[in-house]
């Protein structure tokens, strides 16, 4: 749960906020971790872990780049600026690898959940990709900078 939101998101919501018997982001965690559980059964949990962090693409077809070089279909990649599980470089350099591909960063201090949390942003910078609008360089709860 701490990898899919960021420092600053903990920081704004919980800062040192502590109960008799716990910090409130202590709370928070073993009240999500629970849901989680009543939600997943663990070995699936587990089993989609493991495919998503050991996932390579190029495996067994090539480096990485050449493969994504090979899509042809117009695409958006979208990075967010907090995310600590795909950073925005990361992104960046697999939209910079796909010759269609149009690149926005999300400006958000949700990290890897402000896909969930954020929706109003993807939804803008979705919405403008599809108009064809020129390249996004990022997208804040304003709307989209343009390059």
């Amino acid at each position: 749960m701490v990898s899919y939101r960021s420092y600053a998101n903990f920081q704004g919501r919980f800062g040192r906020e502590a109960t008799d018997d716990a910090f409130a982001a202590q709370s928070y965690l073993q009240y999500q971790g629970k849901k989680l559980v009543e939600r997943f059964d663990a070995d699936t949990y587990l089993t989609l872990l493991g495919a998503m962090d050991s996932h390579d693409l190029g495996r067994g077809r090539g480096p990485r780049e050449a493969i994504l070089n090979r899509i042809t279909t117009r695409t958006l990649v979208i990075g967010i600026s907090s995310d600590v599980l795909y950073p925005v470089d990361e992104t960046r350099a697999m939209a910079n690898a796909i010759p269609s591909a149009r690149f926005a960063v999300l400006d958000s201090p949700n990290g890897h959940d402000a896909f969930l949390t954020d929706t109003h942003k993807v939804e803008r910078a979705v919405k403008d990709f599809l108009k064809g609008e020129r390249r996004i360089t990022s997208t804040t709860s304003h709307g989209a900078a343009w390059a």
